[in-house]
């Protein structure tokens, strides 16, 4: 095979080759490149072109927040590409997910009243659950579909339960044990209590749940 000394078509520097013409390198990758300058994605602005790494096409970003990346053009460009930002978008998600609206949530944990909301909620919808068959699969249903309404009709009667006896004496406790879980049909009570009910409907003895709370 014959290869030939020669001078690359667009910048004139040496090249080898097997045709008598030709692009080095970089002129290759200039060519087949896509210009995306200018172009927006995300928070991302395509700035300029960085470099070619292992074939792959590095460019400078800049975010809506002001700060300037070098990232792989294909992770911000592609349709479903991973890359949003310089960083700033998943660490605003994070805050907010750590500060929910209802107030129940700090530093991305949960308290107690919040924990057994989502106790009712899991076994009465999640089929996984392992109390679901006692609750969703008997057609137990949570009428509080999101924390906000659990809070305004529940929190307060919560708040004077646990002055009383304690958070881990407070749970949730059914009135009657084929009915939903609202407001009508629902008290706090302690874990004796909660006993008591359980014996005065023996037809349908339930099994604790395991945290959070209640029948």
């Amino acid at each position: 095979m014959i290869f030939y000394n020669m001078q690359c078509k667009k910048c004139d520097c040496p090249i080898t080759g097997r045709g008598k013409t030709g692009y080095c390198r970089k002129c290759k990758d200039e060519k087949t490149r896509k210009d995306i300058t200018g172009q927006k994605f995300g928070r991302l602005t395509a700035i300029r072109f960085s470099e070619m790494k292992k074939k792959r096409s590095y460019w400078v970003f800049r975010c809506e927040c002001g700060v300037e990346k070098i990232i792989y053009a294909q992770c911000v460009t592609a349709k479903n590409g991973s890359t949003k930002s310089c960083g700033c978008l998943s660490r605003e998600n994070n805050r907010k997910a750590r500060h929910l609206t209802h107030g129940f949530s700090r530093g991305g944990k949960r308290n107690r009243f919040f924990v057994i909301w989502e106790g009712i909620s899991n076994r009465c919808k999640n089929k996984k659950n392992d109390n679901y068959f006692w609750y969703g699969g008997r057609g137990t249903k949570n009428e509080w579909n999101t924390i906000e309404r659990f809070r305004d009709d529940m929190y307060e009667s919560y708040l004077k339960h646990v002055a009383e006896y304690g958070e881990k004496q407070t749970t949730i406790d059914r009135i009657n044990n084929n009915g939903n879980y609202c407001r009508d049909n629902c008290k706090w009570s302690t874990w004796k209590e909660q006993q008591n009910n359980r014996r005065n409907n023996k037809k349908n003895l339930l099994p604790i749940p395991a945290v959070g709370g209640g029948d």
